[in-house]
């Protein structure tokens, strides 16, 4: 259990490949699409075979790496000798136009025969074949690489087309005709000119397959698939939501396909020591049945990944890239809070992508800075905007800015712009001090603040008000909503009135029913109204005090577009929060955005 990107299939991959196990992966939608569960469990079934087959081949293969290597160097070096001592082959176009020009007498036939046959003795003596100890030193020392041979290759012949299927009736018999037919029929060969390295490449497997027994690999394989298999099946709330939830008698192709999914589960054999594993970033969907003991008993939370999981993924997937000697993947790690191994995998990539549209050598450390804005803020969108909607902007993201500035318990600004950013037309990015995995009141407070701030902005400096702020009060409404019913943080004591809405199913809560009166819910409404209302008017408050920092502020993101914290330190001098604990940069960091 765990988010999107945090390496749930990875981790399954892993403990296969620790277990010595072979491993197969499904889809949970491939039940759905089927519509019935015993077909693809079978499919699942062959597929663990087939994996298993091909783990104990890559075994036993690599056991006889060192009589192949021999076969391949025999094979090679043949070829080889063959292409060093070959005769230049004579061409028959020339010598019947020769012989039938008039000019050319049997008398002088015969001399060009002898001229001819001298010239190969000479060739012959005076090429002679190298030796067959210093051509295998060379080859050897890889001195041979880029010479061409020629090498005949075995190829199993394919079946005609009109064979591939049954077709009809008979499309669903599992009968493997053209694996059948493929075996009958003799292998073809083919002769192909290739480098040396090519040609080593391409024959190990063949020659590493001729030195294995297949037969006992196939009977190992399916001992091993039945005894230490392990089946991982992903997206599991794709066909496990829970059953029941719409309004009235339900009986669609999902909820049919999830019963038979738990037969299925129970018809295992109880001697088969065959693993099933399942992935999902949404338990709280999962049908109760599921999770009952023999199913799915044993629950794994992966959780996203800390400071140090963090550098130690940047590490693996910086790892093929060229870095400045400048980048420090520890900073990195402080800087992406919040990301996932998938995230972090994708600020490798985007980084290196920026590094090559300048065609530098190496990644430095601002392509880093520059792929983590445009993750976060979105990609530099280019709109052209008037005066007018500039300075709102401007003043808007200057209010949001200043506020949590001015607020100490709220989250450090990195960043404010106004460039058009994804679907934002301005953003502020803060970045936390430390990782938090607990949230106090005066913290949730101070982001509430932050969040009307751009409001409140647009209120005092222009004198009216715009859409620009819809995203910041649907945050703030949530905010405050989570505050009031979930959180006792209100003023309606400890009561948490949002227990239903874990289930997020259009019929499940009307079959349910609200577990609060109406009286409570205008109560809700009215604290809702006053915590929006009052912290709305602290945002006001606090930049009508500092009116003069908040028009230099907006001026210079006029002029300038995008600033940094220290230019933000030049403009509003030090943040009375900051001169009392260490500055986020020597600390953990996680972006937040308000727009």
């Amino acid at each position: 259990i765990g988010p999107t990107g945090v390496g749930k299939t990875e981790i399954a991959r892993r403990l296969a490949f620790l277990s010595g196990s072979p491993f197969v992966k499904v889809e949970a939608t491939k039940f759905t699409e089927v519509g019935y569960v015993g077909r693809s469990v079978d499919s699942m079934v062959r597929e663990l075979v087939e994996s298993a087959i091909n783990f104990l081949k890559k075994e036993e293969m690599q056991k006889v790496v060192a009589l192949a290597q021999k076969e391949v160097e025999k094979i090679i070096l043949n070829a080889i000798t063959k292409t060093s001592v070959k005769q230049p082959e004579k061409k028959l176009g020339d010598f019947f136009s020769r012989f039938l020009d008039s000019k050319i007498t049997m008398e002088s036939f015969g001399d060009r025969d002898r001229q001819t046959s001298q010239k190969a003795e000479t060739f012959e003596e005076d090429t002679p074949p190298p030796h067959p100890m210093d051509l295998a030193e060379r080859y050897r020392h890889g001195e041979l690489d880029d010479q061409f041979i020629d090498i005949e290759i075995e190829k199993a012949q394919q079946p005609p087309l009109g064979v591939m299927g049954l077709g009809g009736d008979m499309s669903d018999l599992e009968i493997d005709l053209q694996g059948v037919l493929s075996n009958l029929m003799p292998p073809k060969k083919i002769k192909k000119r290739m480098t040396v390295a090519q040609a080593r490449k391409i024959l190990m497997p063949i020659e590493s397959e001729k030195l294995i027994d297949t037969d006992k690999i196939t009977s190992d394989a399916l001992e091993l698939a039945q005894n230490d298999g392990i089946i991982f099946i992903d997206e599991m709330d794709a066909v496990g939501r829970r059953r029941g939830t719409g309004v009235g008698n339900v009986n669609d192709e999902r909820e049919q396909t999830l019963n038979q999914l738990l037969v299925e589960m129970d018809g295992f054999d109880e001697r088969a020591e065959v693993v099933i594993l399942a992935a999902t970033n949404r338990p709280d969907v999962l049908d109760p049945a599921l999770q009952r003991p023999g199913r799915f008993d044993r629950q794994v939370t992966v959780s996203l990944p800390d400071r140090n999981g963090r550098e130690a993924i940047l590490g693996v997937h910086s790892r093929p890239l060229s870095l400045d000697p400048k980048v420090d993947l520890g900073v990195l790690a402080r800087t992406t809070m919040g990301f996932s191994g998938a995230d972090l995998a994708n600020l490798c990539n985007e980084a290196a992508i920026l590094a090559a549209r300048k065609n530098s050598a190496h990644v430095s450390m601002a392509d880093f800075e520059e792929a983590i804005d445009k993750i976060l803020m979105g990609g530099v969108r280019p709109l052209l905007l008037d005066e007018h909607d500039r300075r709102t902007i401007a003043y808007h993201e200057a209010g949001h800015a200043l506020i949590a500035w001015l607020t100490a318990a709220a989250d450090p600004v990195h960043k404010v712009t106004i460039t058009p950013r994804g679907q934002a037309l301005g953003v502020t990015a803060q970045l936390p001090g430390e990782d938090r995995y607990n949230y106090t009141r005066t913290y949730l407070l101070a982001r509430l603040v932050v969040l009307l701030g751009g409001r409140a902005a647009e209120e005092l400096a222009l004198g009216e008000i715009t859409t620009g702020a819809e995203n910041d009060l649907k945050q703030a409404t949530r905010l405050a909503r989570h505050m009031i019913t979930r959180w006792g943080m209100g003023n309606l004591g400890l009561a948490a009135f949002d227990a239903g809405s874990e289930q997020p199913f259009l019929g499940y809560d009307l079959s349910q029913g609200r577990e609060y009166s109406e009286s409570m819910a205008a109560e809700i409404d009215h604290e809702l109204a006053r915590l929006l209302d009052e912290h709305h008017e602290l945002a006001l408050r606090l930049l009508t005090e500092n009116r003069h920092k908040l028009d230099r502020l907006a001026q210079a993101l006029l002029d300038e577009e995008t600033i940094d914290r220290a230019t933000l330190v030049q403009l509003l001098g030090p943040r009375e929060a900051d001169l009392a604990s260490p500055s986020p940069e020597h600390g953990d960091e996680r972006v937040a955005l308000a727009a």
